[in-house]
Order: C-alpha cells, then structure tokens, then sequence
C-alpha cells in the first residue's frame, strides 16, 4: 500500500536569523532566533492523542558570546551560550531552556584543551491547568532537565581537519 504524504513545511513561516558583533577585540556578541513553520503539527498531534495538542510555529532564541583575552597571548578562550526555546517539537506551551558554558586553553596553534558544560530544562506550561484537555497537560510531559560535563583535547591539522578526543 503507498501512502502519499506531504512535506510538514511549505517554507512559509520559516526562517532564521543571526547577529554578529564584535565591540572589543577578542570578543564576539551573537544574537540569534529560528521559527519553523509546519502546517500539520495540529493533525499530527490528533493523530498520534486523539486531540489537537500541536502548535504550528517552534520557535527559539539564543545569546552568546566568546572571549579570546589578548593580554592573555591568544592563549584562553571562554564562551557562553543561552536558548529559550517555545512551542518544543511543536507542543503548545512546551518550553525549553539551554546553556552551554566552556574554557579552552591552546598550548600551541594546533594542540588545545577544553572543558564544558551543558544544563537543558523543558517544561509544559500547561501542566496541572485547570480545564486542560489533552495528553501533554497530564504528568506525562511535565518537566524534565539534565547536564552534562565535557572534557577533552584537540589536534588541528592542516587544510581545517581535526582531532578530538574527549570524556563524557
């Protein structure tokens, strides 16, 4: 049996943007924001729970910066990253938080060291609502969060290859 089955995304409602600036030297400012648009999330979700849980737009905004200190020889890097995320894989009111947070030391130009660190939060808002009529509301996409920790080391060969080896 084919089923024939259209693409999720028309193109109309997506898009993305970025905004780099760089007020020092060393220091770099990124602001940034991405909406995808599809049509069907409505349908799929009442496909999949019965009920209409689905927003149309997942949409999410980000800030970030790295910091390479001259006085330092180049030596340091330090960087910082947040996310806010709404309507997460197209469930209304689902909500996620991201920050991503390292330090690299570069011992030569081609061999370097980092470490870093991710913390992730999610949370329907809709959970426990009064009135509240479908699946997400319940404690089954309540909230969830985790972290984890990077450490590693990294080898840049010529022509942009690298290596890198790390611990989870």
């Amino acid at each position: 049996i084919y089923k024939y089955r259209k693409s999720p995304n028309d193109g109309v409602g997506s898009m993305s943007g970025r905004v780099t600036w760089k007020p020092i030297e060393g220091l770099t400012l990124v602001a940034s924001d991405i909406n995808k648009h599809n049509k069907y999330a409505k349908d799929i979700a009442a496909g999949w729970y019965g009920e209409e849980s689905g927003a149309k737009h997942n949409f999410a905004a980000s800030l970030g910066f790295e910091y390479t200190p001259g006085f330092l020889c180049n030596k340091l890097t330090l960087w910082g990253y947040y996310q806010h995320g709404w309507n997460e894989g197209w469930i209304d009111d689902m909500d996620s938080d991201l920050v991503n947070a390292g330090i690299m030391y570069n011992f030569t130009d081609q061999f370097y060291a980092f470490a870093q660190g991710d913390y992730l939060y999610v949370k329907n808002d809709q959970a426990g609502r009064a009135g509240a009529n479908n699946f997400f509301a319940g404690d089954n996409y309540h909230k969830a969060k985790g972290w984890a920790g990077y450490l590693g080391v990294g080898y840049v060969l010529p022509y942009g290859a690298n290596f890198e080896v790390g611990y989870k």
